[in-house]
């Protein structure tokens, strides 16, 4: 809509549009008018980047000259809120900058990343987030920019944790949702070679996931009764990612050996989570938390539930990874498991000479990308036919089709959009006073 309606270009003076124009479109009559203009487009980056970067798909609103004309008008406000937008997109820029810098802008390629590559990304991410944080005053520093900050950490180190492989038909499984406990199989979550830089980020990840719920816990319940639902969803994914991890920490031996399940406070802040959210349904019968709550017991707290018992039958003891130098991790009771993507980079790709990165620019790019390998990523190629011709190997395992994945996984089948969108429910990112 805001695209349709113009509000992502400049706009345009009397002298720069047709004459049989003008009489239609809404005039800009004053100073104020041009700011809200100007707040409106930059909130609307913010929400669709955000969306595009944590569910990897493809953001329509790019950022533009014109928002950066935007920024440099809502810098010279002396409004609380004008300043709280300006640093909620500075915080978002450093995410997109990574997100271009790692490969996720196209969102269709799968591919694999150096540990050297990740380490330099990461390092560099970390910094400029906490150069934004100490730079942000008091008053500014508000619980929903704090959660936003840690949220961003939390997506940028989980990607470390899982060793800088990105698989596109896999990324739903693999990041957003619990690992099953029907199958005799171990996840593959368990099963990664922890290095170095998986531990830090595993290490990392999890301090991110305890900040989030420390900072949703001190939100006072009449701010939850009126709290959008992005929220709750920011709650729900550290939660996820605990989980996830204390998953690991059971059932692989390298990893019970560096963390303990205790020390991830899972059971501490799923039942802690669930109360408030029960507390904030209050009398008035809330919908958002009503709904948030449902999510919380039928999925989160009954995979708790089922995964404990599943420890307590050990049904499944802690393995530990074995290379018998084929490049298929085995282990006692546990099926192989072949990963081709996570084989060590080649000596030229480890010896690449890296640029020298200057952070004075707030805007700067990471680095250039590395035109001879595909657009600065390292793919793997085990992952899709260099020449389909007239898509003759697409259709060696049957038909090809294109679906909706939201729709198919959740709701078996299209639904009008009014079903699937009706209660989202954004509201203000300012206005709620976070």
């Amino acid at each position: 809509m805001a695209l349709e309606l113009g509000l992502a270009s400049k706009p345009r003076t009397h002298e720069q549009l047709p004459k049989r124009a003008i009489r239609s479109l809404q005039k800009i009559s004053s100073p104020e008018e041009l700011l809200e203009h100007c707040r409106t487009v930059l909130i609307l980056y913010i929400i669709s980047a955000g969306f595009s970067m944590r569910l990897k798909r493809p953001n329509i609103l790019l950022f533009n000259s014109w928002m950066e004309e935007c920024v440099t008008m809502l810098q010279k406000s002396k409004l609380l809120d004008d300043r709280k937008t300006i640093a909620l997109l500075k915080l978002q820029r450093i995410a997109d900058e990574a997100n271009t810098a790692f490969g996720f802008d196209d969102a269709s390629t799968s591919f694999s990343l150096s540990e050297l590559r990740m380490q330099i990304i990461l390092r560099i991410f970390d910094r400029r987030m906490q150069d934004w944080k100490k730079s942000i005053p008091e008053e500014v520093m508000t619980v929903y920019l704090t959660i936003e900050y840690y949220q961003n950490m939390l997506s940028m180190w989980e990607f470390g944790m899982d060793g800088g492989r990105y698989d596109v038909t896999e990324f739903r499984n693999r990041h957003l949702t619990l690992p099953a406990l029907d199958d005799d199989c171990v996840q593959p979550e368990s099963l990664l070679s922890r290095s170095a830089l998986q531990i830090n980020a595993t290490t990392k990840c999890i301090g991110a996931a305890h900040s989030i719920l420390d900072c949703f816990i001190e939100v006072p319940t009449e701010r939850l009764q009126k709290a959008p639902n992005v929220l709750f969803v920011r709650a729900i994914y550290a939660l996820v990612a605990l989980m996830k991890a204390d998953y690991a920490v059971g059932t692989d031996a390298e990893m019970g050996e560096l963390l303990e399940s205790q020390s991830l406070k899972v059971d501490y802040y799923l039942n802690t989570v669930l109360a408030r959210t029960t507390e904030a349904i209050g009398p008035q019968k809330c919908r958002i938390p009503s709904h948030w709550k449902f999510v919380i017991e039928a999925k989160l707290k009954s995979w708790r539930d089922e995964y404990r018992t599943w420890r307590e039958e050990k049904r499944h003891l802690k393995r530990r990874k074995v290379d018998d130098g084929s490049g298929i991790a085995t282990g006692d009771q546990t099926p192989t498991f072949a990963d081709s993507s996570q084989a060590p980079a080649s000596e030229q790709e480890q010896s690449a000479s890296m640029p020298n990165f200057a952070l004075t620019n707030p805007y700067q790019n990471y680095m250039p990308l590395d035109t001879t390998n595909t657009g600065g990523q390292i793919v793997d190629s085990s992952t899709f036919t260099p020449d389909i011709g007239d898509f003759t190997a697409a259709f060696q395992n049957g038909d090809l089709y294109l679906w909706n994945d939201m729709t198919a996984d959740s709701f078996g089948g299209w639904v009008p959009q009014s079903a699937m969108y009706g209660g989202m429910e954004f509201g203000s990112l300012n206005g709620q006073g976070f």
